[in-house]
C-alpha cells in the first residue's frame, strides 16, 4: 500500500508541475466515445448521461496540453441531497479538430478519494493501476511515451480499461501516445461494492 501511496503522489507530482490550467467548469456537451460506453455498460459503471450531468456540477477542470489538444480531469462532488454520497473522477479529450470534447472516462470515487482532480486521478492509478510495459520499461502511468504501440499490461490483461491516447505533431504525423494508464475493473468494482 506504501508503493501505491507512493505512485499516486508521483503521477499528482507529474501532473502538477506547472503544466496545467485550472478553469472553472466543463464543457457543456460531453458525447462519449464508444469505448466509454462498452467500459460503463457493467451495473456500476456510469451511464454517459449521468457523467455529462454530473460535469455541470463541476467546481473546477484542470487542462493539460497534449499533442493534439488537451486533456480536462475534474472531479464531481456527491450530490447536495445525498451528503456522504460518491463523488466521481471525469476524464475528457478535446482534439482541436471541431469534434468538440469527448468524454473518455468517468470513476465512482469513495469517501476518502481526494477532491482535487490531479489528486483524485493519482489515487485512482494507485489504487487500481495496472502496471504497463512499454519496452523495457513498466509503469503505471505514461504522461508521454514515444512507442510506435501504446504500453500494454505487464501481466494478465483480464478486467484491464486500457486508456490510450494517440500523440501527433502537425506536419509529422504519430510519434506516440499520451495519458496511458490501465484500471484493473474487478478491483475497483469490488472496492465500489464493499463502501
Amino acid at each position: 500500500m506504501f508503493f501505491r501511496g507512493q505512485t499516486a503522489r508521483a503521477i499528482e507530482s507529474a501532473l502538477t508541475e506547472g503544466c496545467c490550467r485550472v478553469q472553472r467548469t466543463m464543457p457543456a456537451d460531453l458525447p462519449p466515445t464508444a469505448g466509454y460506453l462498452a467500459m460503463n455498460s457493467d451495473p456500476l459503471g456510469i451511464p454517459a448521461e449521468k457523467a455529462e450531468q454530473a460535469s455541470w456540477r463541476v467546481n473546477e477542470a484542470h487542462r493539460f496540453t497534449v499533442e493534439p489538444g488537451f486533456v480536462l480531469l475534474a472531479t464531481v462532488p456527491a450530490p447536495p441531497e445525498r451528503p456522504g454520497g460518491w463523488s466521481m473522477l471525469l476524464l475528457a479529450h478535446d482534439a482541436r479538430d471541431g469534434t468538440g470534447s469527448r468524454l473518455l472516462g468517468a470513476w465512482w470515487l469513495g469517501a476518502q478519494a481526494p477532491a482535487k482532480p490531479a489528486a483524485a486521478f493519482g489515487w485512482l492509478v494507485g489504487r487500481f493501476g495496472v502496471p504497463l510495459r512499454d519496452g523495457p520499461r513498466d509503469g503505471l502511468f505514461y504522461f508521454h511515451t514515444p512507442s510506435p504501440i501504446p504500453p500494454q499490461p505487464a501481466g494478465r490483461p483480464d478486467h484491464v480499461e486500457l486508456h490510450a491516447l494517440p500523440q501527433t505533431r502537425q506536419f509529422v504525423g504519430p510519434v506516440g501516445w499520451a495519458w496511458c494508464f490501465g484500471i484493473d475493473t474487478k478491483k475497483h468494482r469490488e472496492y465500489l461494492r464493499a463502501i
